[in-house]
């Protein structure tokens, strides 16, 4: 993985799409630090929160991420 490479990254309500390359590891956190459930698609291109997210609520999100170079 390179290090401060950029990828674009569509943040939804539910789940997270990366529109170039594939996800790695990804960790979604409320406020509190309670770690949000969720599920990586098989091409490794979404991340899908298994739980609702709330509404106006900040979320931290980390993430590792491959480009399509690889």
């Amino acid at each position: 993985m390179k290090e401060g490479y950029r990828l674009k990254v569509v943040a939804r309500s539910t789940g997270i799409t990366l529109v170039e390359g594939s996800l790695g590891a990804v960790a979604v956190t409320t406020p509190e630090g309670k770690e949000v459930a969720g599920v990586l698609s098989a091409d490794r291109t979404t991340w899908t929160s298994g739980e609702p997210l709330g509404y106006a609520r900040t979320y931290r999100i980390e993430a590792a991420a491959r480009d399509v170079a690889g």
